[in-house]
């Protein structure tokens, strides 16, 4: 072969002319066949990254929206047991995940995520209305039940029974030990408005009347009964105390 370069007589596969040191054809060659060859691994390493990135940007989608009907489920749930809001919180937290996976991947947003958070949020701040609600009516039960103490432990041991001390029997007995399964803030407008009649260490007292948080409304007769101090025997829903004393009726 001769070099295309000086024309002097060189071996066939020679890369550079031994004379005027210029490449040969054959490094000619050579050069394109591997800058094709890297063209050629550069278009597969790229096809692979944007078959990884559309496959990653897949997943994302399928989960942004698994979160969002995943977080509108909880949220609704939540709202159902709004009492014990860990459902809202669950529903709210995979809301807020769902908008991060999206806005990192520039997916949109889609409605049920949206949905999911606003539900969420509504079924938390339930959540929280009713916690402060029965922190209240538990603090305001417990303040009531120490006035109560107060009271008996100024009548409980006089000989004679009388209302105000009957009364505040069964209105703690009500709310310590509560009626068909109702106690404590459960007992709403209660009212003792009876004639204590005494029959020597046995007394009864008339027309107790509450409502319980059903709204049911109970008239009942509280029976006590003295030892060392005096104490309730028990209601009875008849006007009297002679009979045994019959359980309480089941929850309406």
């Amino acid at each position: 072969m001769k070099c295309p370069a000086c024309g002097a007589s060189i071996v066939d596969d020679a890369l550079v002319c031994a004379y005027c040191n210029q490449p040969t054809p054959a490094a000619l060659e050579a050069r394109r066949a591997e800058a094709e060859a890297e063209r050629q691994r550069e278009a597969a390493e790229d096809a692979h990254e944007r078959a990884q990135d559309a496959k990653r940007l897949d997943n994302a989608r399928r989960s942004v929206k698994s979160s969002g009907t995943w977080s509108v489920l909880w949220s609704v749930m939540g709202l159902l047991t709004c009492i014990v809001p860990v459902m809202s919180i669950v529903g709210l937290l995979m809301s807020v995940r769902a908008r991060r996976l999206a806005r990192e991947h520039d997916i949109v947003v889609p409605s049920s995520v949206s949905a999911g958070g606003v539900l969420g949020g509504v079924g938390l701040g339930l959540g929280v209305v009713f916690w402060i609600i029965g922190s209240v009516g538990i603090i305001e039960v417990s303040n009531r039940k120490d006035v109560l103490v107060e009271t008996i432990a100024a009548g409980d041991t006089a000989e004679q029974l009388d209302a105000t001390t009957a009364c505040a029997l069964a209105e703690y007995a009500l709310l310590t030990e509560g009626w068909v399964g109702k106690r404590g803030a459960s007992i709403d407008d209660y009212a003792c408005t009876g004639r204590v009649t005494q029959d020597g260490d046995f007394a009864q007292i008339d027309d107790v009347v509450f409502h319980t948080s059903t709204d049911t409304r109970w008239d009942l007769t509280a029976c006590f009964k003295r030892g060392t101090k005096w104490s309730l025997k028990g209601f009875r829903q008849t006007k009297g105390c002679d009979e045994d004393e019959a359980p309480p009726p089941k929850k309406p």
